[in-house]
């Protein structure tokens, strides 16, 4: 699926275009300012690629991903957001696999040409992938995806890909997932929405990263034990979904000073 996906995108396979970023942002400025039967995305009067799933217009947001210390910059954390800027509540559940799997792929494109070709400073792009998608493919998971950034100038290595399970998916089906993607030259990534939870997704899988979705389900006396574990691991903690000020001085108390800021920005 890998050459009639960059299809869309290009055009025509096979145009090289300098290196680093140059490459993705000629593809974009070779979009379209309207959309076309043709072409899957298209770009408006800023620069943000779009892409219509749904008779609804979709583009990207990014939130930025800090060292709280420091101030810097690790990457973003990415958002499929409407036109008007709101989170889009878009229904996967209704796809069967073959379409999931395609428009899956189609909005990891479309968040990494509105990352690397139109944002001002990308760095890392943190990029979600479902459930669903690793259980619906048999192997080799992220082939498909290097092929078409290899296509756009980048490397895996520009991307953590975030494995985002739910509460029936096993930890071997998440290793062998984790471990494919790493293969094919990813960082990886995954989420943790329960503190007894991390302690076996650090053991046992080992991502490069984790995110702790922290809500009420979460004690930060608990954090401390956490921060050893993923020390001992090598496996870096991000804290999303922070609500206050007080959670920020107890996760950095806890050791933990990689934050996700809801201070969206758009392409």
């Amino acid at each position: 699926m890998s050459t009639p996906f960059a299809d869309l995108i290009w055009g025509e396979p096979g145009v090289s275009v300098g290196s680093n970023y140059e490459r993705v942002r000629a593809a974009v400025g070779k979009l379209s300012q309207l959309p076309s039967d043709e072409r899957a995305f298209w770009r408006d009067s800023s620069g943000r690629v779009f892409v219509n799933l749904h008779d609804t217009e979709l583009t990207s947001a990014f939130l930025p991903v800090q060292e709280v210390d420091s101030g810097d910059l690790l990457g973003h954390f990415v958002q499929l957001v409407d036109r008007a800027g709101k989170p889009a509540q878009f229904r996967f559940d209704q796809l069967d696999d073959d379409g999931f799997i395609a428009t899956d792929r189609l909005l990891r494109a479309l968040h990494t040409l509105n990352y690397f070709g139109c944002s001002g400073e990308p760095v890392r792009l943190f990029l979600d992938v479902n459930h669903r998608f690793f259980s619906s493919i048999s192997d080799n998971h992220g082939r498909a995806f290097r092929h078409l950034i290899k296509s756009l100038g980048l490397l895996p290595s520009h991307f953590v890909i975030q494995v985002v399970a739910s509460d029936e998916t096993d930890l071997n089906t998440l290793a062998f997932a984790a471990d494919n993607y790493r293969r094919n030259g990813f960082l990886t990534g995954l989420y943790c929405r329960y503190p007894l939870q991390s302690r076996s997704l650090i053991a046992q899988i080992r991502p490069d990263f984790l995110s702790l979705w922290i809500d009420e389900a979460w004690c930060l006396s608990e954090l401390p034990d956490i921060v050893d574990a993923a020390n001992s691991f090598r496996v870096k903690l991000i804290a999303r979904n922070i609500q206050n000020q007080s959670q920020v001085f107890g996760l950095r108390q806890a050791g933990v000073n990689l934050l996700q800021l809801e201070n969206s920005i758009s392409p």
